[in-house]
């Protein structure tokens, strides 16, 4: 990855959620990581497994697999050809796992424009 010191278009974050038993990995981009934010993420959390008790964890080791996969030796022009690849790679995963998990109905392909800092 290369090291740039100037973000001039801005950063994301990648809210990610992984459900150990069904081993379903997904998330979605949030241009900061605030609580607003953060409470939005688990309130979509929230409605893919309604009436369950939820144990939320934050920890980040299984999203090592995903960081290596998608981001290793890339140098990728904007956002969106970021995001493209790490849904991408989402979806290969949920394939190979051939899953009908709630979790695969998070979807969040809406742009969000970036504010310079």
């Amino acid at each position: 990855m290369r090291a740039s010191y100037r973000r001039l278009k801005g950063t994301e974050q990648f809210l990610g959620f992984y459900d150990v038993h069904a081993d379903c990995l997904s998330g979605l981009f949030r241009r900061r990581k605030r609580v607003l934010d953060i409470s939005k993420a688990f309130c979509y959390l929230r409605h893919c497994h309604p009436r369950k008790r939820l144990f939320v964890i934050l920890d980040n080791p299984q999203f090592g697999v995903l960081k290596r996969f998608t981001l290793a030796n890339t140098d990728d022009p904007t956002h969106v050809a970021r995001r493209r690849r790490i849904y991408a790679y989402l979806r290969y995963r949920r394939k190979l796992a051939n899953l009908r998990h709630p979790l695969n109905r998070i979807r969040s392909f809406r742009y969000i424009k970036l504010e310079r800092h």
